[in-house]
């Protein structure tokens, strides 16, 4: 994608949960095409285990510092933290 050379193309790190209370945690550069992605099954992982709500994301200015949460947030595995998280942390929850 080319952009104006003053536009940033933002990245961004999401979690979304299902009806099983179930976190999945990724990176896109295109956060509404990479939800519509999971809710129509074409995430890999999330595929057949929806629907999906997306809960949480935060933003960033380069795939570098996206890339690095999106990894300390899957190493993490803490339901009880992604929990928190979701609902009280920083970033932009989404109620």
């Amino acid at each position: 994608m080319r952009l104006a050379q003053d536009q940033v193309l933002m990245s961004y790190v999401y979690i979304i949960q299902n009806l099983d209370l179930r976190f999945y945690i990724g990176y896109t550069t295109n956060l509404e095409r990479r939800i519509k992605e999971h809710q129509t099954g074409l995430g890999r992982w999330t595929k057949d285990k929806g629907p999906w709500k997306l809960v949480y994301f935060e933003e960033f200015e380069n795939d570098t510092d996206a890339r690095k949460r999106e990894i300390k947030l899957k190493k993490a595995k803490n339901k009880t933290y992604l929990t928190w998280l979701t609902t009280n942390g920083p970033g932009n929850s989404v109620g």
